[in-house]
Parts: C-alpha cells; structure tokens; sequence
C-alpha cells in the first residue's frame, strides 16, 4: 500500500519541463535578423512557444520531433528557435522594442502551449499552430505553415495579388475554419467560423501583407495547456 501511494504521489507531480530537441537553433532573438537570416537560406523562422509541467509541449518533442521525417522536414523547411513563455531572455521584435520573453508571448498573443509560431523574411506573424497534433496532422500542418510564410512575401505587391477578404478566407480555410460571415474582416474585428464541427469566435489581429491572422478568442485549443498568470 505505502508503495502504492508513493507512486500515486510521484504521478500526481507536474510534468517536469521539456526541453527543445538538441538540433533547435540558438540565436540572440532578434526577429527581425533571425527572419531575414532564414530567408536568404530559403527558410523560415519558427518560433517554438513551451512552458513548464505542459504534458502537450512534451509529447510533440517526445512523440513528432522523434520522427526522422518529420525532423528533416522540421529542418529542411525552418529555422528552429524555443521560446519559454515565463522566461526572461531579452526577445528584439521586429519594431526594435525589446521585452522579456514573457512579455513577448504575451505581445504575440500567445495563449496556449505547444504553440508554433512562423514568420516571414520581414519578421511578421504568417502563421500559428496552437496544441499539439499527431505527427500525421503535424507533418501537414508543417507544410501549410511553410506554404502561407512564403505566400505572406509573394502576394505582396503583385499585379492580380488577391484582395484582403479572398487572402482571409483563404487562411481560414488553411486553419480548417469555415466562416459564418463574408465581411470584410478588418483588424480587430471578431467573426464567427467553424473548426472540426464547433462554433468559436475569431478575432482578426491583422491583415500583414494579405495574409491573416487570426486567433480563436472563446474556444478551448485541443491538446494544449492554457496560458494562467496563476501558474
């Protein structure tokens, strides 16, 4: 029985802090230097957002970034950096400001972890993926996330270049949403869309170089540990 309770205890203990894979870059967080960097390689910078006793930032390191598909294409495609969302390493946004990382996943509207944020060679959001995934869903969403980042650069300023609510339909589309309302979709409006058969609210963040951004403003993520300054 004592041993019994033992074991309860130790499964009752958060889950202990998940470090990035080892082949994770380490730079001196400047968004603006690591985008332009990793688009002269023909990459893009991605920017893994983890916390502590998160059992969802775990499993994508343990389970998704074990396998060597996923690994190469994780590689191939992007420029790896980790970022803890309660840490105090000094983060450069791409506007010059300088914050502490916390401050900076709070910026970017970081409200769930694993959350995997990807940039365009200008250091601008150009996609997200919040909560974990399957490899098999995570390897597609890889693909997307590469796909939209370099889309966000080419759109811009190209004769027949798609108009701003054809480019958001199109990213909602790309994040499995299917919007209720054809509006314009202005920054800091909130749309109703549809994700996997449920209703969630959708507030418009910005339209960068004719690409949305947009974040789920009243729904749960799946598979992913809330962000709680109770933490």
């Amino acid at each position: 029985m004592k041993w019994l309770l033992f074991l309860g205890a130790i499964w009752a203990l958060p889950v202990p802090a998940q470090e990035a894979p080892e082949w994770f870059v380490e730079t001196f967080l400047d968004v603006r230097e690591d985008a332009a960097e990793a688009a002269r390689d023909g990459r893009r910078l991605m920017l893994y957002f983890m916390q502590d006793g998160c059992p969802y930032c775990r499993r994508l390191v343990t389970v998704n970034w074990r396998e060597p598909q996923i690994v190469e294409k994780t590689r191939r495609h992007f420029v790896p950096v980790a970022i803890n969302i309660w840490g105090d390493r000094e983060v450069t946004l791409a506007d010059g400001r300088r914050l502490p990382e916390k401050r900076f996943a709070a910026a970017l509207k970081v409200q769930f972890t694993p959350t995997l944020l990807f940039f365009d060679e200008h250091g601008a959001v150009a996609y997200r993926i919040e909560g974990y995934l399957p490899p098999r869903e995570f390897s597609t969403a890889l693909d997307a996330a590469f796909r939209n980042s370099r889309k966000a650069v080419s759109a811009a300023g190209v004769a027949g270049a798609p108009s701003v609510r054809s480019a958001s339909l199109e990213a909602l589309d790309n994040m499995g949403m299917k919007p209720d309302s054809v509006g314009a979709f202005d920054a800091g409006e909130i749309i109703v869309a549809r994700t996997a058969g449920v209703t969630v609210e959708i507030e418009i963040l910005s339209q960068t170089q004719k690409v949305l951004e947009a974040r789920a403003t009243s729904a749960s993520v799946p598979n992913a540990k809330r962000v709680s300054t109770a933490d």
